[in-house]
């Protein structure tokens, strides 16, 4: 049943397409175990815009622990100056803060709490307004997505 109740944000597939060919790098950084992280993406086929996959299981600590964060940018060759952490959860933004890149919060997603008490750079109501903050950013030097579901 891994794949039976997962439904795709409006706008997810759009928003990896346009990321991946205007040449952002794109890493899903969840703590859902790696494997199962995987199968989902393949289902839905999008693992050719997201080739990192760092889960629950990668690394010896989990969000909000930027450990996770800190792994997908050295398998992207990314700075954390040059990259965005796009998520739903206070974990997500914690991370995001502890690993000192970007944050893009998502409201109404998987967290828990108010999205705008999470202290994320941008507070977003849907994917097309994180793609938009991500453009704004990339013509500044962000090259780099870490996107992550909690």
């Amino acid at each position: 049943n891994l794949t039976n109740g997962t439904r795709l944000l409006p706008g997810a597939r759009e928003l990896l397409s346009r990321l991946a060919a205007s040449g952002v790098a794109l890493a899903l950084v969840t703590n859902k175990p790696e494997a199962m992280s995987r199968r989902i993406l393949a289902h839905f086929g999008l693992e050719t815009y997201v080739p990192v996959v760092v889960g629950g299981d990668t690394c010896k600590t989990r969000k909000p622990d930027p450990e996770m964060l800190h792994h997908a940018m050295m398998l992207l060759k990314a700075e954390p100056g040059e990259t965005v952490m796009v998520g739903d959860s206070a974990a997500d933004i914690d991370a995001a803060h502890a690993a000192g890149v970007r944050s893009i919060v998502l409201s109404g997603g998987y967290g828990h709490g108010r999205a705008e008490d999470l202290g994320a750079d941008v507070l977003v109501t849907g994917l097309e307004e994180a793609g938009e903050a991500i453009a704004a950013w990339q013509g500044a030097g962000t090259e780099h997505a870490s996107l992550s579901p909690s």
